[in-house]
C-alpha cells in the first residue's frame, strides 16, 4: 500500500514539470537560438537602416510618439540644456539601452469560441492588448508578454536625463530599436532652432552590427560599441595587419599597439597605433634578446612601427575612438546612465505596477516619468522654495 502511494505521488510529480525545469529548458532554447537570432537581427537592421537613409530628408510622422517627443524636447530638454545640465550641447554624449516592460494583458488571449476548455484550439481570440508581443528577457532569462521601451539619454554630473523614448513590441531587438530612436531624435533636433547635436553614442554589445555603425557614421556620430564576437585575425583587406579580439592592430610580438591620436586631416583622418614600447606602454619588448632591454624591432624609427586603419574600411572593426584607448573606456562607463534611468522608472516610479493594457498608456507614462527626471534635476540646482516661487511668478519673500 505504501509503495503504490509512493509511485502515485512520483507519477504526479513527473507529470507536471517544475518551474525550475521549465526555466532551464527556456534558457537552453534561448542560448541555442541566440546566435541565429543575432544574425537575423543584423539582417533586419541592415534593411531598416537602408530604409531610414532613403527617407532621411523626410520629417518624422506626426504620431503620438513624435508629439510626446516634442513635448519632452520643448519643455524639458531645452530647459536642461539652457541650465548647462547636458554638457556641451553642440557635442552631446548620448547613451542608449532597452528595457522589458510586461503588460497586464494575457498573452494567450481570451476564448470566444464554443470549443472544450480542456483542449487547445486555433480559433480566433480576443486580445486586450493587441499591440503587445512575446519576447525574451535576457536579464531574468524568462519569456514575457508586453513591450520593450528604448531610451536615449545624456549622463552629466551624475544626472541621467532622457532625450527620447521609443516603445516597441517585446520581440523588437536593440539593433532596430536603437536606430529607429536615433533617427527620430536626429530629425527632431535638426528641425529645432536650438543647436543640439549628438557627437558620440554609447551602447552595449547588443547593438553591435556593421549596419548600425554605418548608420551613426552617416549622421557624423562616433559610436562607442564593443564587439559582440571576436574580430577576425587579420585586417579584411590588408593581410599584413594582424588584429586582436577587439579589432586592435597587433605588433610583431602579438601585443595590442597603443592608440596614438590620428593621422591625416578632415575626412581622411585615421586612427594611428604605435609600438607599445615606443608609446611607453611596455618597458621591454617581448621579442628582445636577453640582456638587451632597449632592443627594438625597428631601431631606425624613433617610436617604433606605426599602423593606421581607416574607419571607412569597416567602421565596426575600426571605430574612430579606438577600443583600447583611455577615452573609449571613459565613455563606455557612461553606458550605465541609461540603465539607471530605466531602473528608476521601473523601481522608484513603479512603472510595471501601473498594469496598463494599451501601448499609448505606457508611452504617456514613460514620457511623464522622463519629464519628472528633468524637473528633479532642476530642483536639485536651486532652493526648493525659490523654485516653487519662480514657477508661481512670485518672489521668495512673497512666497514666505
Amino acid at each position: 500500500m505504501g509503495t503504490r502511494d509512493t509511485d502515485t505521488a512520483s507519477e504526479k510529480k513527473r507529470s507536471k514539470p517544475s518551474r525550475s525545469r521549465k526555466a532551464r529548458r527556456a534558457r537552453r532554447e534561448a542560448q541555442k537560438n541566440k546566435a541565429h537570432a543575432h544574425q537575423i537581427a543584423q539582417g533586419v537592421t541592415d534593411r531598416l537602416v537602408q530604409q531610414l537613409q532613403n527617407a532621411r530628408d523626410q520629417n518624422n510622422p506626426n504620431d503620438l510618439t513624435e508629439r510626446l517627443g516634442r513635448i519632452l524636447l520643448e519643455c524639458a530638454v531645452i530647459e536642461s540644456a539652457n541650465r548647462g545640465l547636458l554638457g556641451d550641447v553642440t557635442a552631446l554624449i548620448a547613451t542608449g539601452d532597452g528595457s522589458p516592460l510586461p503588460t497586464a494583458a494575457d498573452g494567450h488571449g481570451k476564448r470566444v469560441c464554443d470549443c472544450e476548455k480542456s483542449t487547445r484550439c486555433d480559433c480566433p481570440r480576443v486580445y486586450s492588448d493587441p499591440d503587445a508581443a512575446w519576447g525574451w528577457d535576457h536579464y531574468r532569462e524568462v519569456y514575457y508578454f508586453g513591450y520593450s521601451f528604448y531610451e536615449v539619454s545624456v549622463t552629466s554630473e551624475g544626472r541621467d536625463l532622457p532625450l527620447t523614448i521609443e516603445l516597441n513590441p517585446a520581440n523588437e531587438s536593440d539593433h532596430t530599436a536603437s536606430v529607429k530612436a536615433m533617427d527620430r531624435l536626429h530629425k527632431r533636433l535638426r528641425s529645432h532652432e536650438q543647436p543640439l547635436r549628438i557627437d558620440i553614442f554609447v551602447a552595449d554589445a547588443g547593438h553591435d552590427s556593421l549596419a548600425e555603425h554605418r548608420f551613426h557614421q552617416s549622421w557624423s556620430v562616433r559610436p562607442v560599441i564593443p564587439l559582440a564576437n571576436k574580430a577576425p585575425a587579420t585586417h579584411p583587406s590588408r593581410g599584413d595587419v594582424s588584429l586582436s579580439e577587439r579589432g586592435v592592430p597587433l605588433c610583431q610580438a602579438g601585443i595590442e599597439m597603443a592608440p596614438w591620436g590620428s593621422a591625416g586631416h578632415g575626412a581622411t583622418r585615421r586612427p594611428l597605433f604605435l609600438c607599445p614600447v615606443g608609446a611607453r606602454k611596455l618597458a621591454r619588448c617581448p621579442l628582445a634578446p636577453d640582456g638587451e632591454a632597449g632592443w627594438s624591432c625597428r631601431p631606425e624609427l624613433k617610436r617604433g612601427p606605426a599602423v593606421t586603419v581607416s574607419p571607412e574600411d569597416d567602421p565596426r572593426l575600426f571605430p574612430q575612438i579606438p577600443r583600447n584607448s583611455d577615452r573609449y573606456k571613459e565613455l563606455y562607463r557612461m553606458r550605465s546612465g541609461t540603465e539607471r534611468s530605466n531602473s528608476l522608472k521601473k523601481g522608484v516610479y513603479a512603472l510595471p505596477g501601473c498594469r496598463h493594457r494599451r501601448a499609448s498608456f505606457w508611452l504617456i507614462r514613460l514620457y511623464l516619468a522622463a519629464l519628472l527626471q528633468h524637473a528633479k534635476a532642476w530642483v536639485a540646482e536651486e532652493d526648493a522654495r525659490a523654485f516653487v516661487a519662480r514657477l508661481l511668478g512670485e518672489t521668495v519673500e512673497a512666497a514666505a
